[in-house]
């Protein structure tokens, strides 16, 4: 997403520019007004917008002397004029300076669209973002997946300055191994029949939107497959957009589908389909309550394995794992109080992130759901306090409670509740607390990027760090980093 500053001495001359279409529908995002040359100079030293639309003729500091600093402190914004028609001198000595278009007042939609247009065409033509897979920054992959307006998905293409834009549209998401030197962009120069652009979304994780027709010419699609299936231990492909479906829809499609091997571990790649077999579980989920009323414990655990044994033989996906969860955790809620402040609702993505496996997942549940005796291996005072001071100390890390389950040889139920005892908190919250903390720190230190953040404080899925931050701060990264 292009960022824009608008600057004119004329408060209602921005005010009309800003509303005169939806910016962040069509890609751009309005990071600040300036009403007079030297305010505008300050906002682009400190926030380096890629567009300009300034007034010609303003106190202070003029555009024409605006776009001449600019250009000694080689800052290549790029600069729309507006004038009026007395002041076609100075839009002619504006565009010997480097201003790529100039407006007259009034602006009108169309002029300012097509204004825009050749902007963006042009800052495409300098990062080289056409027909090769192109690679976004980790902030405008937070602008595009979590914009106030969903983003189209033409429309993020055409503003890379693609003019031949194909018909469909699908989105692929990796999971590559670690450590691997991945080249993160597939084989695209020569390669006719295909659009590529590239995001990486997490420290091995790369997504890949591919415009191209699917109907026509297919074979460009499958030979990108094929080679990123040559090096990924998982792939999630999105089902079929076309003009208007928002990006983030595939974006989610493709996540889905690439944690398919929780669900069946060694899948290698998944194409999303949307399925909801909640109707299918009705009557199993009733009678596990009445086992969990009833207290039996063999009815639970038998009915636990039939539950993995579905999901695994039909292939569900993390979406539907999910939803069965959450009932589960109600019942939990409604019939043993005692052990349910030690699970959560979750969606897909924080159940894949919590456990290992679906059949880690059931395990505990079911541990959970059974009749308590009443006795339960002790640890004592002193090692709870030894697993919350290793959680201080590694909370930077990749940490589980599955690996504290190992490490200190204690289930996953009891050491979940001891915890929650000791803290108050269930261990993801605690661990999401002290991350979220050290990373509204770091961001604080102009030298760091959000990337570099993000891998800083335990996080591999740069998506996932984003929803969070913005979850419990209130505000994107990338906005509190701006503050």
């Amino acid at each position: 997403m292009h960022r824009v500053l608008l600057v004119d001495d004329e408060p209602w001359v921005v005010y009309g520019i800003k509303h005169l279409i939806d910016w962040e529908a069509t890609g751009y995002r309005i990071i600040g007004e300036a009403y007079n040359g030297l305010d505008a100079l300050n906002i682009i030293r400190q926030s380096k917008p890629e567009i300009i639309i300034s007034d010609i003729r303003m106190p202070g500091l003029n555009g024409i002397e605006l776009i001449e600093t600019l250009r000694q402190e080689h800052i290549d914004a790029k600069v729309i004029f507006i004038s009026g028609y007395a002041e076609f001198d100075y839009a002619k000595r504006a565009l010997q300076l480097g201003a790529s278009e100039y407006l007259l007042k009034q602006v009108e939609e169309a002029a300012l669209r097509s204004a825009l247009d050749k902007v963006s065409a042009e800052l495409a033509r300098e990062a080289g973002l056409h027909t090769d897979a192109s690679e976004l920054t980790v902030d405008e992959l937070f602008e595009i997946l979590e914009s106030a307006y969903p983003i189209k998905v033409h429309n993020f293409v055409s503003q890379k300055g693609v003019a031949d834009v194909f018909p469909h549209y699908r989105l692929i998401t990796c999971l590559f191994p670690e450590g691997l030197k991945h080249k993160a962009t597939p084989e695209a120069s020569g390669v006719e029949g295909i659009h590529r652009f590239h995001f990486r979304t997490g420290k091995n994780k790369h997504s890949y939107l591919l415009n191209f027709d699917e109907r026509q010419n297919p074979l460009p699609f499958l030979d990108t497959v094929a080679q990123l299936k040559g090096h990924a231990d998982h792939i999630g492909i999105s089902s079929l957009g076309s003009y208007s479906t928002p990006i983030r829809q595939l974006f989610i499609e493709s996540d889905i589908a690439c944690r398919q091997s929780f669900i069946n571990p060694g899948k290698g790649v998944t194409e999303y389909k949307q399925t909801d077999r909640a109707e299918q579980t009705v009557g199993q989920i009733l009678e596990l309550e009445i086992a969990v009323k009833e207290r039996h414990a063999a009815r639970i655990k038998r009915m636990m394995n039939e539950f993995l044994a579905l999901m695994q033989d039909q292939a569900w996906s993390a979406e539907e794992a999910a939803r069965l969860y959450n009932q589960m955790v109600s019942i939990a809620y409604k019939h043993v109080p005692d052990n349910s402040g030690t699970i959560g609702f979750m969606d897909y993505d924080q159940m894949t992130r919590a456990y290992e496996s679906l059949e880690q997942l059931l395990h505990h549940v079911g541990a959970l759901l059974q009749p308590q005796s009443g006795s339960h291996y002790h640890i004592s005072n002193d090692m709870i306090r030894s697993i919350i001071a290793y959680i201080d100390d590694n909370y930077a890390q990749e940490l589980t409670l599955s690996d504290l389950s190992r490490k200190f040889s204690v289930s996953l139920g009891y050491l979940s509740s001891m915890v929650k005892k000791e803290t108050g908190i269930t261990f993801t919250e605690y661990v999401t607390g002290k991350r979220i903390r050290l990373a509204k720190e770091l961001l604080c230190d102009p030298s760091l990027t959000i990337e570099e953040i993000v891998h800083k404080i335990g996080y591999k899925d740069y998506f996932h760090f984003n929803k969070l931050f913005k979850k419990i701060v209130g505000v994107p990264p990338g906005k509190f980093k701006r503050l």
